[in-house]
């Protein structure tokens, strides 16, 4: 089979910078358009922490601060507990500033889409520090900024903004590598900032993601790489350390310094092998009960209301996936991706993997954080930047056009599959579920693999168009761009969740008697409003206006226990 050779596109007249600009712009424009709930007026986080936990606390913390004080505890949970001491209250991160400017539903939002922005702009960096084309750079800060675990944790803007500076860690860690040394600045800065942020888990596993980066790229004598991410990590540690003090002497009187404890909360959410599937194909599930596919099929038992998933969606797409084993297959440098994508998958397993108790088990501190699936967040990071890569490897005329066509083929086939009454049944059958929830996940597992089909062929053509000479290389980009997105777009879309910001600003009327009553309160002075734990009714129109969220704004406006 003859290589793959594009007609060339003119030589452009722009200058080369003028270039960079104008690409960084259309992946902004990219990311923007698919998180405009992030920045249109009137709108508001409301899909879980995002809105019963993060708004309180943000909101104390900028009363505490506009009044001149260090909001140092926290009265309204139990009988009190550290602010500071608690982590993730993130007051000394930069993004602090902006309760200043904002109301804090859109202080929040705005953080969680400048995160956002970071995923994209910190992949587009990394790509061009590893010597891709623009095209390749702008492939990858899109896939990254779009990707399922991406989108899913704008609820959790802690662990979002972690997983979204990876990018430009990796970035400056490779600058510091073979820069001169003052560059081991950068990373350290960058690093600090998910540690002020409260983020000590992804912190803590930026260590490792630090010391397989440095051995896999490290130029020239291994003792100077060494003693320059000892300067990283010396310096990280500095920056943090008016976070990390007072937040180690809560943690050293916490529950998770006794692993034999805590290990059940540990490995709570781990990625089932099953889960894997919706990599390629996805939303699976989507109208279902979280909880009750997360217990069915997922393994993830039931706690009260807690259960699910931890992140909504981890879809990649089989156009990211496949691009990503291309530029893993011709750039034999960029090995330390595919080592980190495997590595973090293994990890992400969890309680069905087996890695990851063994590091419970073995390396120091490992015991003291939970949930193994925030591992996929490095997973998708690695397919993302290699996609990047894939799409150079195309435009050098490397890959053929037939595994996608044989991918098509083959979720073509899955499609079909699942389709009939016989899949539903066995489903019902081999996982215990009701025929209605066998139903459901057959049904939009199959519609996933056909979207799943429709996006391989469509990449299949458009490579083979410029194998035969009809499509110049500016074209073939373009549309390997707009399949990428759009895949990603119709998968994710509904992975981040905006509704009228009055959901976090009214005050149930129950709340306001009270208050007028008694007034506001004061150090010393508890209230305590015994209500009854019941079920709420949701008004059909408030479930099409929030979807699965809308249980939880009216029992926070019912002034329910669990969410006040």
């Amino acid at each position: 089979m003859n290589p793959l050779v594009l007609p060339k596109a003119p030589a452009s007249r722009l200058p080369a910078k003028t270039r960079t600009v104008l690409a960084v712009i259309v992946l902004l424009g990219l990311t923007l358009a698919f998180y405009y709930g992030l920045w249109l007026p009137g709108l508001v986080l409301i899909k879980r922490d995002a809105y019963g936990l993060w708004l309180p606390l943000k909101q104390h913390m900028t009363e505490r601060l506009t009044a001149g004080e260090l909001p140092q505890w926290f009265p309204y949970e139990a009988l009190g507990r550290p602010f500071i001491g608690t982590a993730a209250t993130g007051i000394f991160h930069p993004f602090t500033v902006l309760y200043f400017l904002l109301p804090a539903p859109d202080a929040y939002r705005a953080s969680t889409l400048l995160s956002c922005l970071l995923a994209a702009v910190g992949a587009f960096t990394l790509g061009r520090t590893l010597n891709f084309s623009r095209a390749g750079a702008v492939v990858a800060g899109a896939a990254f900024a779009l990707s399922g675990y991406v989108v899913s944790f704008t609820e959790h803007l802690i662990y979002l903004y972690s997983i979204c500076v990876l990018p430009l860690f990796c970035a400056a860690l490779e600058k510091a590598l073979v820069g001169i040394r003052a560059w081991t600045v950068a990373p350290a800065l960058v690093w600090a900032t998910v540690l002020l942020h409260g983020d000590g888990q992804t912190g803590y596993y930026f260590g490792f993601i630090a010391l397989i980066w440095t051995a896999a790229r490290a130029p020239g004598v291994q003792r100077e790489a060494c003693l320059r991410l000892l300067l990283v990590v010396s310096l990280a540690a500095l920056l943090a350390s008016v976070q990390l003090a007072p937040a180690a002497v809560v943690f050293l009187s916490s529950d998770r310094m006794q692993p034999e404890l805590f290990q059940g909360e540990a490995l709570y959410w781990s990625t089932h092998p099953l889960r894997l599937l919706t990599v390629l194909a996805a939303p699976v599930g989507e109208n279902a009960n979280p909880v009750e596919v997360g217990r069915i099929f997922f393994g993830t038992p039931q706690r009260g209301s807690t259960g699910g998933m931890l992140a909504d969606s981890l879809y990649l797409g089989v156009p990211m996936v496949g691009l990503a084993l291309l530029g893993g297959w011709h750039r034999r440098d960029l090995r330390v991706l595919a080592l980190l994508g495997g590595f973090a998958l293994l990890l992400a397993l969890g309680q069905f993997g087996g890695l990851y108790a063994v590091f419970y088990n073995v390396v120091p501190l490992w015991s003291a954080f939970r949930y193994p699936e925030k591992w996929m967040g490095v997973v998708s990071f690695a397919a993302a930047i290699l996609a990047g890569a894939g799409i150079d490897a195309l435009r050098a005329g490397k890959g053929s056009p037939t595994p996608w066509l044989a991918m098509a083929i083959l979720c073509a086939g899955i499609w079909l599959g699942l389709r009939t009454e016989a899949a539903s049944a066995w489903t019902a059958i081999h996982f215990g579920a009701s025929e209605s929830l066998a139903g459901e996940m057959t049904g939009s597992a199959a519609l996933a693999f056909l979207y799943s089909a429709g996006a391989s062929l469509g990449v299949w053509m458009v490579i083979l168009g410029a194998r035969n000479g009809r499509l110049r290389e500016a074209v073939l980009f373009s549309a390997l761009v707009a399949i990428l997105t759009l895949d990603l777009w119709r998968a994710n879309f509904s992975a981040y969740r905006t509704g009228p910001v009055e959901a976090a600003t009214f005050i149930p009327p129950l709340a306001q008697a009270i208050a007028a009553r008694e007034g506001g309160l004061t150090p010393g002075r508890f209230r305590l409003i015994p209500i009854r734990e019941s079920k709420h009714m949701v008004r059909k129109s408030l479930q099409r206006l929030l979807g699965q969220e809308a249980e939880s704004v009216v029992r926070r406006q019912a002034l329910d226990v669990e969410h006040n």
